[in-house]
């Protein structure tokens, strides 16, 4: 048995329509199985994964945006030492 959704009355199977609110009653049709499909091996890459994008920056750039960083925040603490 199932419910009438507007009204959530219960449903005989022989009816078409609600008894209580006249909506059609919906049955639902059994879904068909779906077959899982078989990927072919040459779509799968047997190669690794690329590394991270961050990884492919060149050290000495990575080094020169450390230094940076440092340099600004130690400018900022000495300007706030000296505003003091």
């Amino acid at each position: 048995m199932s419910d009438c959704v507007p009204c959530s009355t219960e449903l005989d199977p022989s009816w078409n329509y609600c008894v209580n609110c006249g909506a059609p009653v919906v049955r639902a049709e059994p879904r068909a199985r779906v077959e899982p499909q078989q990927i072919p091996g040459a779509i799968r890459p047997q190669q690794p994964a690329s590394p991270p994008r961050w990884r492919t920056i060149p050290r000495p750039a990575i080094l020169v945006i450390v230094l940076a960083v440092v340099g600004v925040v130690g400018s900022f603490l000495a300007a706030a030492l000296v505003l003091r």
